[in-house]
């Protein structure tokens, strides 16, 4: 199969020949493999031969973003939603989610 009937067999809830490949690497994770050896010359999603694409939008309010607080570690930001999150200053993880714009 294609990768094109592979994800088209997925989608209508067949069984293909074997399941699509996607995956989202952090940033991070990509600047390690790239220090132990990937190349620069082919992107990620070549090397893997992923078979899906992440097609992105900004549906949030977009409210501003904005930093409260850095330390050597951690930085504390506003986000698009208007949630209060804390992150490595590197991005390397899923965001600690501290507070949530509504509250009931």
């Amino acid at each position: 199969m294609t990768s094109q009937e592979r994800v088209k067999c997925a989608l209508r809830h067949e069984e293909p020949d074997q399941v699509p490949i996607y995956d989202s690497p952090w940033g991070a994770t990509v600047n390690r493999w790239k220090k132990e050896g990937l190349s620069d010359s082919i992107p990620v999603e070549e090397y893997f031969g992923y078979e899906l694409v992440l097609i992105g939008f900004d549906s949030t309010p977009r409210f501003p973003v904005k930093t409260l607080e850095k330390t050597d570690k951690f930085i504390i930001q506003t986000t698009s939603t208007g949630a209060i999150n804390r992150n490595f200053r590197d991005y390397s993880t899923t965001p600690e989610l501290i507070e949530r714009p509504i509250k009931s």
